[in-house]
């Protein structure tokens, strides 16, 4: 039995970047991880920045059974996070939200926030203009055909380098009355998503992640 178990933990082990940080838990299938690690194969992306989008994935995928081992996992590391009404809101939400479908990496929305994550870690501000003035809009259809995404949203987040603190960071949206953080990664309509860590001249890292929904 034992050695079943490791040949099931081995399996689900290389379904992940040899690089991944995400660990692998028991209560997770192996075809659970293979439909959330959507971006093993971009080869644009760097290991940290694939587990960005497979963190996105696994909550998205499984949102209650995401709360009851990453999340907790989590809480249970860093107990100064744990007694907020906004870490109260979000294990609500995931005990009643349905599962929705993974997102895949775009390659456009990638270098989309590559583009806004090296402005405003070379130029040490934040935000979502960039730091030319130009809007967040239209720095998307600088990238992107206006014809090709129905919706498009965008996360920034700064100062950290860990994928599961920069993740665990805009999921649980701290001190952001509005949730628009966590609102963009459960949002069922995304489809598509591309990401960036670079680093910030002020915080020392900053991440981009931009959302896209394609045209019906």
């Amino acid at each position: 039995m034992k050695s079943l178990f490791f040949i099931a933990l081995l399996s689900g082990f290389l379904i992940l970047n040899a690089q991944s940080s995400v660990k692998i838990l028991p209560e997770w299938s192996s075809e659970e991880y293979k439909a959330a690690n959507t971006a093993v194969n971009s080869s644009y992306l760097t290991p940290q920045e694939k587990d960005m989008i497979l963190l996105n994935n696994l909550v998205r995928i499984n949102p209650l059974k995401f709360s009851q081992t990453y999340l907790e996992i989590y809480l249970q590391a860093n107990e100064a996070e744990n007694h907020t009404h906004f870490v109260t809101s979000l294990k609500q939400t995931l005990s009643s939200l349905e599962p929705m479908n993974p997102l895949r990496p775009s390659k456009k929305l990638s270098a989309c926030a590559a583009f806004h994550a090296d402005d405003m870690g070379k130029t040490g501000q934040i935000g979502h203009d960039d730091s030319d003035g130009t809007s967040m809009e239209k720095r998307f259809y600088r990238f992107i055909p206006k014809e090709y995404f129905g919706a498009l949203s965008e996360n920034c987040q700064y100062g950290y380098k860990d994928p599961m603190k920069i993740f665990m960071d805009l999921l649980i949206d701290e001190g952001i009355d509005n949730l628009g953080h966590r609102i963009n990664l459960l949002d069922p309509d995304m489809e598509f998503t591309g990401v960036a860590i670079r680093p910030h001249s002020k915080y020392r890292i900053n991440f981009v992640q931009d959302f896209g929904a394609q045209m019906k």
